[in-house]
């Protein structure tokens, strides 16, 4: 898991590095200066291997990436 809250991000690209944390899971952007930025955010992180019980991303802000999520972001 990774709480990014109040970290003043502006920018989906000052979080490109998320792509090199394979085991990242839960992740918290709330109370940034960043908006729209859940399908950009499951479409950086697509390629995470996640864990031995857990593939990828698995929820953005609390709320879970559904296969739907995936779908809209790689679209």
């Amino acid at each position: 898991s990774l709480d990014l809250s109040y970290n003043e991000i502006q920018d989906i690209n000052q979080i490109n590095a998320l792509v090199f944390n394979d085991s990242l899971l839960h992740i918290w952007l709330t109370n940034n200066n960043i908006t729209a930025y859940r399908n950009a955010l499951i479409y950086l992180c697509r390629n995470l291997n996640g864990t031995k019980g857990l593939s990828g991303l698995q929820s953005i802000d609390g709320i879970p990436v559904t296969i739907e999520d995936y779908v809209l972001a790689l679209n």
